[in-house]
């Protein structure tokens, strides 16, 4: 073979072999194009997932084409995370299904039990619980041994006459939050939809569509401050394609709203902006989860923790952070030490509680207390082959009066209160179940232990 001939390929090999050694001085020293690189794995990592089927009361077909009877709401059996980003070009139908995103399932077989199934009286707390349910637009008190004390009920149509609510969407078919007023009035999300307030016999005082997701916190003098999105074309994000952007909205008691912050912004303009680096390039960018107003207690540690800053956790890139309001800019933040958080809480010994769904064992959720300055590990409670904790969406936890931990295994459609040694001594199963053979659990959002001072002189115990 000619000299003339060999060139070329020898050309050809040369460009290769440079093109793999800079790829891989690219990727260990994070060199040019390697970022971009990140953003579109990450942008891919988005969108393997699949909705969940959501049929109507007369029954129907899940995406494995089993039949299914139940109905609205948020069941599990269906692969997925949270919500998801969905594919397609600019325009309006990219903005209508970013609007529409709302939650995903899990593949959960029901369990066998139903309602309260380990209740060791001794060592368990005996706090009220406020529940929500995926199975319908529904809250509830129950006591400890599963009695339901009082419920609310309220479907999106009967808030919103005329204005549709699909089938194949589960956000409008149950509520996502729920808080209790004094007066037995109830706060609820319809997640990604709409805030709305009911008397305790479930009459709507309000109702607004702003797009409520996720958290809410009530003020003394009646504000109420939300997590709000919007799906749009944000240039300083991206110039092409929309994202669904964050805020927290400050609404009057009657639900109007007087002002509303960016969280992207707000990150934006702070020394964490680099964090932003590891969110995808459009869709659901931050997917913000939890709301908490600080209340004083952490200012003495640091004055980065200011009174009336909210504690916030980005589930895209998985930080937790806190965002002074008055800025606004992210003042505090930790990153990297879990995967999907949800529900960051500062409890009252100054350390950090949150629901760590995917960064345990093999993948398995688990609770983490942590001192929140030197990252030391004080408290967990994880997932092993054992027990199988796991919840691919949501999540949350609540520290007792008692010392105990409440957690909500939302996928699982369960509730389970531990002992600082992680011994289960009360235990809650769904018993609202669906299927042909009952092998669907629908999902609890949250079960929110009430407070020991909780005015429920309005409860009617009959």
């Amino acid at each position: 073979m000619s000299l003339r001939r060999l060139v070329p390929g020898i050309a050809v090999l040369a460009v290769l072999l440079l093109s793999f050694f800079y790829g891989f001085l690219a990727a260990r020293a994070d060199l040019p194009p390697a970022g971009t690189l990140k953003r579109i794995a990450a942008a891919m990592r988005e969108h393997d997932f699949f909705l969940i089927s959501v049929l109507d009361r007369a029954g129907g077909s899940d995406r494995k084409g089993r039949q299914v009877a139940g109905a609205r709401g948020h069941w599990g059996r269906a692969t997925g995370g949270d919500d998801a980003d969905p594919e397609g070009g600019v325009g309006d139908d990219e903005i209508e299904r970013l609007r529409a995103i709302g939650y995903l399932g899990a593949e959960e077989e029901a369990p066998e039990g139903s309602g309260v199934v380990v209740h060791d009286r001794n060592r368990a707390d005996d706090s009220l619980l406020l529940y929500t349910s995926g199975h319908a637009p529904m809250a509830a008190i129950l006591d400890r041994d599963g009695n339901v004390l009082h419920a609310w009920r309220r479907s999106f149509e009967d808030a919103f006459p005329g204005v549709p609510a699909p089938l194949d969407q589960p956000s409008f078919h149950y509520f996502r939050k729920a808080w209790l007023y004094d007066d037995g009035s109830l706060l609820i999300i319809f997640e990604g939809k709409a805030l709305l307030k009911l008397d305790k016999d479930s009459n709507i005082l309000w109702a607004h569509r702003n797009g409520a997701h996720h958290d809410f916190h009530v003020s003394p003098n009646g504000e109420i401050l939300v997590l709000t999105r919007e799906a749009h074309v944000n240039p300083a994000w991206n110039e092409k394609r929309p994202v669904l952007e964050d805020y927290v909205s400050v609404l009057d008691a009657q639900g109007e709203e007087l002002r509303r912050i960016s969280l992207l912004e707000a990150v934006q303009r702070s020394p964490y902006a680099g964090l932003l680096d590891y969110a995808p390039p459009a869709g659901d960018i931050l997917h913000t989860n939890t709301l908490e107003i600080l209340d004083g207690r952490m200012e003495s540690r640091s004055p980065l923790l200011r009174t009336g800053s909210a504690v916030v956790s980005f589930n895209r890139i998985n930080v937790v952070g806190v965002v002074d309001l008055e800025k606004p800019e992210l003042t505090w933040a930790i990153a990297g030490l879990t995967s999907r958080n949800h529900d960051p809480t500062f409890l009252e010994n100054g350390n950090l509680l949150l629901f760590d769904n995917s960064g345990g064992t093999d993948g398995h959720s688990r609770v983490l207390e942590i001192d929140p300055f030197t990252q030391e590990l004080v408290w967990s409670y994880d997932g092993d082959e054992e027990n199988g904790f796991f919840s691919e969406c949501c999540g949350t936890n609540h520290r007792l009066p008692n010392g105990n931990t409440l957690i909500t295994e939302t996928g699982a459609g369960r509730v389970i209160e531990v002992t600082p040694h992680r011994e289960i001594v009360w235990e809650f199963l769904n018993p609202h179940r669906g299927g042909e053979n009952g092998e669907l659990i629908a999902y609890i959002p949250e079960m929110l232990p009430l407070p020991k001072d909780q005015p429920l002189d309005w409860l009617n115990r009959e």
